[in-house]
């Protein structure tokens, strides 16, 4: 069932595959998805149609997902961030994702959390006391272009 979104949205729809009753979608084929992509994709379905639909609402969130392998095994250099800074490397990279369903529509995010490691400098002088123990600020800043990325308040640094 292919479902458009309302008018004005572009290409946008929701494409829902339902299983024979006592098949999961684990056990369907390799090529389900392609092959329901070009059959959607015919002119057959092309005309819209009054639907029924019963279908129930959601709100998935299925957690952090290491990337990092699929990324490399996908031929993406990650330690070529000499235009960032010098003896950077890429150690994690994690997607977050949510996807919730309802009568009103539909609501999707994405996060993805790029962690570069890079090794401090040797202990030169007597280092300086800085205890973060009450509320402060923060944020990410990019010093090159003098773009605020991220910025936020943490009221109390001791909760978890």
């Amino acid at each position: 069932m292919r479902l458009q979104y309302a008018e004005g949205s572009g290409r946008t729809v929701l494409d829902v595959i339902l299983p024979d009753a006592g098949t999961t979608p684990a056990d369907l084929p390799a090529g389900t998805w392609e092959q329901a992509s070009a059959a959607l994709e015919t002119e057959a379905f092309e005309e819209q149609q009054e639907v029924r639909l019963a279908l129930p609402t959601f709100d998935l969130q299925p957690g952090p997902v290491n990337l990092l392998a699929f990324l490399e095994a996908q031929g993406i250099e990650l330690d070529h961030l000499e235009h960032i800074g010098e003896g950077l490397s890429v150690d994690q990279a994690v997607q977050q994702v949510r996807l919730m369903v309802g009568e009103e529509g539909t609501v999707a995010g994405a996060l993805t959390e790029v962690d570069v490691a890079v090794a401090a400098p040797a202990e030169v002088n007597q280092p300086v006391e800085f205890t973060v123990d009450h509320p402060f600020a923060l944020r990410v800043f990019d010093q090159i272009t003098g773009l605020v990325l991220i910025e936020g308040v943490i009221m109390d640094p001791t909760a978890e």
